[in-house]
């Protein structure tokens, strides 16, 4: 058993948020005396989930020189995986999130062959998996992560699908499922240690058919520092689609076609009514919840970026009195990468403030961890 009390918790969620720690730090923020703190650390030391820096630094409030208790993220790995309709994303990553390799499958995504898809990109990684933590798996539909459930807003092809026990069963590694826009929202929220309390994550999708291209959203919400998902899972899922092209089957885009067609000059007057639907979308959910933050984000890497920098001007134009508020508006310029670090950040924080877990799910990688 790695952690013993809860106060071995509150020492190793503080160092993994922070990073980097001086014992008399730890000792101030948790309020608990350093012969404890010192106590506890041996422990936590012994089992390679902290380090201490060889360099000391100066601290000043003590006049000496302190040694910098620092998180082992090296320790283990995980995987983040975002799902698409048109391809599977999926990241090795350490435990600071930190990408170690990225791997990408095109494919069509199929409710018959889902659980095959993944299980061949998390294999992708064979050589690392005994040493991998758990697997995140974010989807653009809601999902029941205590059921394990990807449910149906019915624009996916996957319907009430029990994921977890099933990819569980086949790579006998923990999953867990997110919303991509609920992944996207952590993602930030936890990136900024908490900074911003109340967060609306926009996702932007496109639906891609032989008839038509669609645009299509989704919603993360985060109020008071907690994900808000509803009585049923499906918080931020507005039914609202607009078309962007017509499509001839004998000439139609796909994905990469499509961002290479709405990129060049001639093209890119179609994104307008796109540009000022979803603006009016993101003004009513910023006018309605008021939150500190609100992040464009998911497939941003297709569209141009000045049609993305007229999405914000735009909705910054239909805020109620924002000269008083000042709601900040950012794009998120990282894309996928975002949703698949969020989704993982989003169970390793679940992970941080549950005893139980920690020692259920460290446990494992300690038994072959060459630190053990």
């Amino acid at each position: 058993m790695l952690l013993n009390n809860n106060t071995q918790l509150k020492i190793i969620q503080n160092i993994w948020l922070k990073g980097n720690v001086t014992m008399l730090e730890l000792s101030r923020e948790l309020n608990i005396d350093r012969s404890n703190i010192s106590r506890n650390l041996k422990k936590l030391k012994k089992s390679g989930l902290i380090i201490y820096d060889a360099e000391k630094v100066e601290n000043h409030t003590v006049g000496r020189k302190s040694y910098q208790i620092k998180f082992n993220y090296d320790f283990a790995y995980n995987i983040g995986v975002t799902v698409t309709e048109s391809f599977i994303l999926a990241y090795l990553m350490n435990l600071n999130f930190k990408v170690i390799r990225k791997e990408i499958l095109f494919k069509k995504v199929d409710e018959k062959t889902i659980i095959d898809d993944l299980n061949y990109c998390i294999n992708l990684f064979s050589s690392y998996l005994d040493n991998v933590l758990f697997i995140a798996v974010s989807f653009p539909e809601p999902v029941d992560h205590e059921q394990g459930m990807v449910l149906s807003s019915g624009i996916f092809p996957i319907q009430d699908l029990p994921l977890k026990r099933i990819l569980e069963k086949k790579i006998n590694k923990l999953v867990y499922l997110e919303n991509d826009a609920n992944a996207g929202a952590m993602y930030h929220f936890l990136r900024n240690r908490g900074k911003y309390q109340d967060i609306v994550f926009m996702f932007l999708s496109f639906h891609i058919n032989e008839k038509n291209i669609e645009g299509i959203q989704g919603n993360g919400i985060i109020i008071n520092g907690e994900l808000y998902k509803g009585a049923h899972s499906f918080s931020g899922e507005l039914p609202l689609i607009i078309k962007i092209v017509d499509q001839e089957k004998t000439n139609a885009l796909d994905l990469l076609r499509f961002q290479k067609f709405v990129n060049s000059k001639q093209n890119s007057i179609i994104l307008e009514p796109y540009v000022e639907w979803y603006s009016k979308i993101a003004s009513i959910m910023i006018n309605f919840l008021d939150p500190e933050i609100f992040i464009i984000g998911g497939h941003t890497e297709i569209l141009p970026k000045k049609a993305l920098k007229e999405m914000v001007k735009k909705t910054e134009s239909k805020i109620i009195d924002n000269g008083r508020r000042k709601i900040k508006i950012i794009i998120d310029e990282n894309g996928l990468e975002s949703i698949s670090k969020g989704s993982a950040m989003s169970y390793m924080n679940q992970i941080m403030n549950d005893t139980e877990l920690v020692n259920k799910i460290f446990s494992k990688i300690s038994a072959n961890n060459k630190y053990n």
